[in-house]
């Protein structure tokens, strides 16, 4: 049967990860080309420079709602920049992570137990699904971002007032002696469109990873569901023959590999699901808040501010979606294991038997760091809508009581 590659089936995903600088380790490369070190260098730089940037026009500015749409963006920045420092620094247990995933998948496909073509052609459904769904990404993840930044020009220049303004207020002392030059400024508007676009096509690309993975650990759990029924079939009619206990203990290793390799993955990623929460809550509220009461917003950054509002929580839904759907395919391994023949079976392996129900029974969320605030759910997704609308509603009850103080 054929083998089934991560690097394989997203291939295009991990390219538009490099192509936003991301340092994504390469199956079979220990090492970048040296055109994607540098690139990778020179973005590390260019963020450092937006977010000083972005802190000293917090500093200087005296609008409350331009302050907080800027320290959206400085949030914005600054998780790219982590994003990036954490893919250097866990490089090795991601493609560790990687390998063990197809590992995984090639033990399954010659084990022999049943149902190999089912796990074939869902794994390649979910691949085929996610890669359409990341062309949308894609395309939204960069033109919502760079529309947001070139409208303003736009609708300055629609209304013969060209170079008046950008969609973000000058960020350092030297862009505000030379973004009214022409041609300068609009280098500056491009680089504005670029330093929003390219973390987010950064935050994109990871996100899809995440969700490949926990798909194929729920396709592991629904295969391992259905091939027990045959196991389960061979121990009632040959009444526990070691033919039948030796596809019982093969199946027991994909069942602990797939255990354990979910942890993995939750441990993994950890640090980038606690991001993400915050990241939601900060850049929604704050780009939400400016859209509706900034003065400076025209209607086209309403529409594509909008727009990647919607996406954002919508990749963040499917997320949770995915990996609740995971940690249940996981638990309703139970049913299955309930149903062995294990009152037929001599005692010594039903206590076997039992541990391994007892294992199946065990809850496994996507918790980060343990922690229930920072849980991949419906429910906590429902949890963090609300969080983001208080915090929206805090940042107006600010606003407003600063301009009764200043009126």
């Amino acid at each position: 049967m054929p083998t089934l590659r991560f690097y394989n089936f997203y291939r295009g995903v991990l390219l538009q990860g490099r192509w936003s600088a991301l340092p994504l380790p390469w199956h079979g490369r220990e090492s970048f080309p040296n055109i994607l070190k540098v690139y990778g260098v020179m973005m590390i730089f260019y963020l450092i420079y937006k977010i000083v940037c972005t802190t000293y026009a917090i500093m200087h500015l005296d609008k409350f709602e331009i302050r907080v749409y800027l320290m959206s963006a400085l949030f914005y920045f600054i998780s790219s920049l982590l994003l990036m420092i954490f893919f250097y620094l866990k490089g090795a247990e991601y493609r560790s992570l990687i390998d063990g995933v197809d590992s995984l998948t090639d033990f399954v496909m010659t084990s022999g137990l049943g149902e190999e073509n089912f796990f074939q052609e869902e794994y390649k459904k979910v691949a085929i699904g996610l890669a359409k769904f990341s062309r949308f990404m894609a395309i939204s993840a960069v033109s919502c971002p760079a529309m947001f930044c070139l409208s303003v020009p736009f609708i300055d220049y629609l209304h013969g007032e060209y170079r008046a303004r950008t969609a973000v207020p000058a960020q350092c002392p030297v862009e505000l002696e030379v973004q009214h030059v022409p041609g300068v400024f609009e280098i500056i508007v491009i680089q504005q469109g670029l330093a929003y676009s390219i973390p987010s096509f950064q935050k994109f690309v990871t996100e899809i990873i995440m969700l490949s993975l926990f798909n194929i650990l729920k396709t592991l759990f629904e295969y391992l569901s259905r091939s027990l029924k045959h196991i389960s079939k061979d121990l009632d009619k040959r009444k526990g023959t070691d033919a039948a206990w030796e596809k019982f203990h093969v199946w027991v290793r994909i069942h602990q590999a797939s255990i354990s390799l979910f942890e993995s993955v939750i441990i993994l990623f950890s640090p980038l699901i606690v991001m993400y929460y915050l990241l939601t809550i900060v850049v929604v509220a704050g780009a939400l808040l400016y859209m509706t009461d900034a003065n400076s917003s025209n209607i086209l950054q309403t529409l594509f501010g909008g727009g990647y509002m919607l996406v954002t929580m919508f990749s963040l839904f499917l997320q949770c979606q995915a990996a609740d759907e995971a940690s249940s395919a996981a638990l309703n391994l139970a049913d299955e294991i309930y149903r062995l023949p294990w009152h037929k079976l001599d005692t010594k392996r039903n206590s076997s038997i039992r541990f391994i129900l007892e294992v199946a029974t065990k809850t496994i969320n996507v918790d980060a760091y343990h922690s229930p605030a920072f849980r991949l759910s419906k429910k906590a997704y429902h949890s963090l809508f609300v969080n983001t609308v208080s915090a929206y509603m805090g940042f107006r009850k600010i606003m407003y009581m600063q301009h009764q103080n200043n009126p």
